[in-house]
């Protein structure tokens, strides 16, 4: 509303609605995003932009003959990049977010982002914690698959795989993975877990480690 009490309406362009993929809830802590164009990549442009709340992000006045690159940052996850008119593939949707193109009518696009190390996980989340080393050194961005595994209903002493979770390790060579009970398991609750980490042409990976619930288990992985 102006000082002479007329209203003013603008119209979105575009929303983004950050999710923490571990909560289901707004983000933690604070987020960017940084909007260049899709036909002159790296020319960052300037629309007129706002936070709602915690996480949802609000678009202004995008060129409608200009598709462009959202890049997402935000404390203690994961980054993302999406891209209107395209869907993008993301750690927490593997089969990718659909972002509708700047001429289509205004939308608001549900984004979920994935927990990183640094992030304040509940003392009692069932989670692996590990190192990527190569050479003794730490691997940043090196893909990471970490296997819970549940004990066999009819063999003793024999443990069969559950749902893999696929992550990447942060700038330090870490990365976190967590579990939660398995429904379509005779016995819920996982007991052990694998891990395979690759990076380049360099892979490795150790298997059968006892998973202690509900606590943090650390692990180390050379390639």
């Amino acid at each position: 509303m102006s000082a002479s009490g007329e209203l003013f309406v603008q119209t979105a362009t575009l929303g983004l609605e950050l999710v923490d993929e571990l909560t289901d809830g707004s983000l933690i802590g604070t987020s960017s995003v940084t909007v260049t164009l899709v036909s002159i990549p790296g020319l960052v442009v300037t629309p007129t932009q706002f936070l709602v709340g915690r996480s949802r992000w609000v678009f202004e006045n995008l060129d409608p003959t200009e598709e462009v690159q959202l890049a997402i940052e935000a404390n203690g996850y994961f980054s993302e990049t999406l891209e209107t008119n395209l869907s993008v593939p993301t750690l927490a949707d593997p089969g990718g977010v659909p972002v509708p193109s700047v001429a289509s009518p205004p939308s608001l696009v549900r984004v979920r982002l994935r927990p990183r190390t640094g992030y304040p996980f509940s003392g009692s989340l069932t989670r692996v914690v590990g190192s990527v080393l190569l050479a003794g050194a730490p691997v940043p961005g090196a893909s990471v698959t970490v296997t819970p595994r549940f004990q066999d209903p009819v063999v003793a002493g024999v443990t069969d795989p559950g749902t893999p979770f696929d992550t990447l390790t942060s700038e330090d060579g870490q990365f976190v993975a967590w579990f939660f009970p398995d429904i379509s398991q005779e016995h819920p609750t996982p007991v052990a877990f694998d891990v395979t980490a690759s990076s380049g042409s360099h892979t490795g990976g150790v298997s059968a480690q006892p998973l202690v619930p509900q606590t943090v288990n650390g692990v180390t992985v050379p390639i």
